[in-house]
């Protein structure tokens, strides 16, 4: 491990809902300004009940604080520049991500019609990737946020799971193979296509990447360059692995490794988030205090999750 311990909020259970995709936008950009971590709106389109893009940035005394996520979507047809093979879907959740603007937060574009992006040319973005389907009615939203990363989750009125991961979240198994800071950004998220409760286990599933159009996927930008390029896991998990793995007594699993598709070399563990079971917004506790947060895609029964270390 090459990159400081993240530190995650302890107020990060934080719900809004239920509501449409508009009422969806609004409880975003609620969350962001009042989860009191100093992760804050640094723009945003639309006022209440009209939210189109809500530009979210790291605390002003993180390592990156000029790292910008962006999220966005509206009714209608539109042509923001999406990520191959995401294509344009309305009224989902559209996410991207800026590692470092300098400080430059000026907008040069709609976000959904400037082909150079919503920050013009010649700036590192990722282009959107799809963080749900088309959201008719939700019922929570939950945000976990760090001093670098930032997660999303969504779930529906009928108990469907969607959800993006934003930041550095992989930690590189030597800085030399990161960007000149030591870190790669990229963004793993569940695309149109619901989260399955084995979503650590299976093909095309939260935790992995799939080249069509809808389905999950993990995106990190070639260090060096403006490349957003595919990722995917090389540790695959079972049932078994579940029972049989040796774990702490708060059942907290090893993170997952993760290879560049393109040359199959390992790039890195993710970053202080871990794999086990549990259920959405559920929490851990050791002796009576609360120590890790879950993101399970089910709540009612314990299922694979991430689960975040306070």
């Amino acid at each position: 491990m090459t990159l400081p311990v993240l530190s995650f909020d302890g107020n990060v259970q934080a719900v809004a809902g239920p509501g449409t995709f508009l009422d969806l936008m609004d409880a975003i950009f609620t969350l962001v300004d009042g989860v009191g971590t100093g992760v804050r709106v640094t723009n945003s389109v639309g006022g209440a009940g009209a939210r189109e893009m809500i530009e979210v940035a790291m605390p002003v005394a993180s390592a990156i604080p000029d790292m910008r996520i962006m999220f966005a979507g509206k009714a209608g047809v539109h042509t923001p520049v999406m990520k191959a093979p995401d294509n344009w879907l309305a009224s989902s959740l559209l996410v991207s991500i800026a590692p470092g603007l300098g400080g430059a937060e000026a907008i040069t574009g709609l976000w959904d019609t400037n082909q150079n992006g919503p920050y013009g040319a010649g700036v590192k973005w990722s282009g959107y990737v799809l963080a749900s389907a088309a959201v008719a009615n939700f019922a929570e939203v939950i945000i976990h946020d760090s001093d670098e990363t930032f997660f999303l989750g969504i779930r529906t009125a009928i108990n469907t799971y969607y959800g993006c991961y934003v930041g550095p979240m992989i930690d590189p198994v030597f800085a030399a193979n990161g960007e000149s800071d030591g870190r790669l950004y990229g963004i793993k998220n569940s695309g149109s296509n619901v989260i399955g409760t084995g979503w650590a286990q299976n093909n095309d599933q939260w935790m992995d990447h799939a080249a069509i159009n809808g389905n999950a996927h993990c995106h990190v930008f070639l260090p060096g360059t403006s490349t957003f390029e595919p990722v995917e896991k090389t540790t695959e998990f079972s049932a078994a692995f579940f029972d049989d793995c040796e774990s702490s007594p708060d059942q907290i699993y090893e993170p997952l490794f993760y290879a560049r598709r393109s040359t199959h070399k390992k790039m890195g563990f993710l970053r202080d988030t871990f794999v086990g079971q549990g259920q959405w917004r559920q929490k851990k506790q050791v002796a009576a205090v609360d120590t890790f947060y879950v993101f399970g895609p089910d709540n009612a029964a314990d299922q694979d999750a991430l689960i975040f270390r306070i």
